[in-house]
């Protein structure tokens, strides 16, 4: 009997023993799952934090693609005006181009007809000139003529009277 409760009681130790086995494995599968708990809670935190920043960026680059978009819509406004004004630019300068050819054309118009007078003045006065030294020419030989007139009618003898 007493070899059947040593081994009863060997038994019973034997059964402690892997219990307490059993037990540590728990114990120790129990720290290692808190252990992976507070790992995954570090983790999840580091990945909420990541997430915070990248939503934030996310904001930001949508904040600043919104602003690029205004900027290139100004842009664009500000080149279809800059090609109006360069259309009403090129409008100004063939117009003031048209009014100096013009212009220019009278101006050419004048000066031929100012041309033609001068020709026209220039022909007067040289007529002037000729008709003025004709005209001193006739003075002389009328003076002329009318002193051999005179000289010849002196010479005549007078008339007697009737």
């Amino acid at each position: 009997r007493d070899i059947e409760h040593g081994r009863a009681v060997h038994v019973l130790h034997t059964q402690l023993d892997l219990l307490k086995l059993d037990l540590q494995q728990h114990q120790q599968q129990q720290a290692n799952s808190s252990q992976m708990v507070q790992d995954l809670q570090e983790q999840n935190q580091q990945l909420k934090e990541k997430f915070d920043a990248l939503t934030q960026t996310h904001t930001t680059l949508t904040h600043t693609h919104a602003q690029l978009l205004v900027n290139d819509t100004a842009v664009q406004v500000e080149l279809k005006t800059e090609r109006l004004n360069t259309s009403t630019l090129t409008a100004q300068v063939h117009t003031l181009s048209l009014s100096l050819q013009h212009e220019t054309a009278e101006a050419q118009k004048k000066v031929e007809i100012i041309s033609t007078h001068e020709e026209k003045i220039h022909d007067l006065e040289a007529e002037i000139v000729y008709l003025n030294a004709a005209s001193d020419y006739e003075s002389v030989r009328s003076a002329d003529v009318l002193e051999v007139r005179t000289v010849s009618a002196a010479s005549l003898p007078m008339p007697l009277p009737p």
